[in-house]
């Protein structure tokens, strides 16, 4: 009995021990699968719940074609530099990606025309109906 005790407590302590370094290693093996993202996508990416309506999707295309140049040249810039210059490059990236933001959601504020024009069309069909009522009564 008092060696299978001795023998429980070992394994106990040797499962205790061995976890700590066991996670390690699946949590670096995990890190090294994990692909990186893809930093001038995610500068693109729109906010979650949101998609681009057909009116919108000509100036957000035009926003890319012309922001994506600067912001890989940034990247590159960044990747580039040592030292003092390395700060310098990682400030114009942020610049870059802040342009981009404010753009973005420049495009994403644009009202929608399809809604406009229902909202004028039911103001027009009350106003047709309150003057008919109007016309009613005087009779």
């Amino acid at each position: 009995m008092r060696a299978s005790v001795c023998l429980a407590v070992m394994v106990l302590v040797v499962g205790i021990a061995a976890s700590p370094l066991w996670a390690a290693g699946g949590a670096t093996r995990e890190k090294g699968n994990a692909s990186k993202k893809d930093p001038v996508a995610d500068a693109f990416a729109l906010p979650r719940g949101f998609a681009l309506r057909a009116d919108q999707q000509e100036p957000y295309n035009r926003l890319k074609s012309e922001m994506e140049p600067r912001l890989r040249d940034a990247l590159s810039q960044v990747e580039a530099a040592t030292g003092g210059e390395k700060d310098r490059a990682a400030k114009n990236v942020m610049a870059v990606r802040k342009e981009i933001k404010a753009r973005l959601v420049r495009i994403l504020q644009q009202p929608d025309p399809v809604a406009i024009k229902r909202a004028q069309d039911a103001a027009k069909a009350a106003q047709k109906a309150r003057q008919q009522q109007q016309k009613k009564k005087r009779r």
